[in-house]
C-alpha cells in the first residue's frame, strides 16, 4: 500500500524506504529466529542480526545485498547525508552514513567490528 501510493504520486523516484527491525523476535513469546541461534536480548546471532531491505527504483540497485555490519544507528545519520542536512557543529553521533552502501559504490565496510552489551545478569 506505500509502495502503491508513492507510486501513483509520483514520489517513489524521490523516496527512500527502509522496511527492517531492531533485533531477533523474543523465542518464549513464539518467535522462531531459525536457522539463528538465540533471540531478542541475547549476542546470539538470533538476537542481533535481523534483514533490512532498502527500496529507492533508480538508486539502490535491485537484487543487491550485502554482509556489511550496519545498526539502528546509522538510520539518522544517512538520512540527514541523503538529504543534505548537516548535523549540529561539534555534535558526535554513533552511527555511520550507509548511503554510498546503499547505492552500491564500491566503498570499505562502514565498521569491521561492533560492541554489544546487554547488561543482562
Amino acid at each position: 500500500m506505500v509502495l502503491a501510493a508513492l507510486r501513483a504520486t509520483g514520489l517513489d523516484r524521490r523516496t527512500l524506504v527502509i522496511f527492517t527491525s531492531d533485533n531477533g523476535g523474543p523465542v518464549q513469546q513464539g518467535a522462531v529466529n531459525r536457522p539463528l541461534r538465540g533471540s531478542k536480548g541475547t549476542t546470539w546471532e538470533g538476537g542481533m542480526r535481523v534483514p533490512t531491505i532498502a527500496w529507492w527504483p533508480g538508486k539502490v540497485p535491485a537484487g543487491t545485498e550485502t554482509g556489511a555490519i550496519t545498526s539502528m544507528m546509522d538510520v539518522l545519520p544517512t538520512f540527514a547525508a541523503l538529504a543534505r542536512v548537516p548535523l549540529a557543529a561539534g555534535e558526535r553521533i554513533d552511527g555511520v552514513d550507509l548511503g554510498p552502501l546503499l547505492v552500491g559504490e564500491p566503498v570499505v565496510p562502514p565498521r569491521n567490528t561492533f560492541f554489544y552489551f546487554n547488561g543482562l545478569k
